[in-house]
């Protein structure tokens, strides 16, 4: 009877321990994108693998656009979305574990279609149709940038979808638009886009980004049991490793 008794509670402490979580993902290159199998790979998937291989868990990827995932994840529907920049906003809404890396945005337009932005008084002072990514936040300077000049403010559009946007401008329906750094750089492999677009000197932001995970669908306990493995990764810098390991692989087989 012992042994029956020592077996249950066994089983049920591995159960109470297991975790499956839904993760928001969305084709971004070098970020996601999908092998010629149809898997996912990419360095947020080597994120998400590093957090949750060290926490014991599994998942699975849903589709959906940056914005969606986001209220998605609010509402309990997905777990997990990361690369999340950190505000006040989002804190009442989500858990956030981290920081994954540091985030760098860029401005990139149609060539000659805007003046060359080297300093936020360029920016200030723009008159343009600018576009970004749907539930992106790209800092605070660029904020208190968008509430001061209306016009602009209010010629800002934002899409959900990242091929849409780069068409939007590379079809001169928008003049510029703002994009995560080494998405830039898988871009501009492709001569026919790099011929039509060039990057502005101005560093739009350069933040950390998280890992953000959902209060209405993870547990406080979880949430406990994620933060110690992603403790475990910073000790020896696994994280970093990874990162820089990755890109330098882009560099040497010329990306994916």
């Amino acid at each position: 009877m012992r042994l029956i008794f020592t077996f249950f509670v066994s089983l049920f402490s591995c159960l109470s321990q297991a975790c499956e979580l839904a993760v928001q993902i969305v084709e971004y290159p070098p970020l996601a994108y999908r092998n010629v199998q149809g898997n996912w790979e990419g360095l947020n998937k080597l994120y998400v693998d590093a957090l949750l291989n060290e926490a014991g868990c599994t998942y699975k990827f849903i589709e959906t656009p940056f914005a969606r995932g986001l209220q998605m994840v609010d509402s309990g529907q997905l777990d997990m979305v990361i690369d999340v920049s950190r505000t006040p906003e989002r804190e009442a809404k989500y858990h956030f574990i981290g920081p994954q890396r540091i985030e760098t945005i860029l401005l990139v337009g149609r060539k000659k279609a805007i003046p060359t932005i080297v300093t936020w008084n360029d920016m200030q002072s723009l008159d343009a149709r600018l576009v970004r990514q749907r539930g992106s936040f790209y800092g605070s300077k660029l904020e208190e940038v968008l509430l001061t000049n209306k016009r602009l403010h209010w010629r800002v559009e934002a899409i959900a979808d990242n091929k849409t946007i780069l068409q939007l401008v590379i079809n001169e329906k928008a003049d510029a638009f703002f994009l995560e750094s080494s998405h830039w750089q898988y871009l501009k492999k492709d001569n026919s886009i790099k011929d039509k677009l060039e990057v502005h000197p101005l560093i739009i932001n350069a933040e950390p980004v998280y890992y953000a995970l959902s209060k209405t669908s993870v547990s406080e306990q979880l949430i406990q049991k994620l933060n110690a493995a992603f403790v475990e990764l910073t000790k020896d810098n696994s994280l970093k490793a990874m990162e820089e390991k990755f890109f330098d692989s882009l560099g040497k087989n010329g990306g994916h």
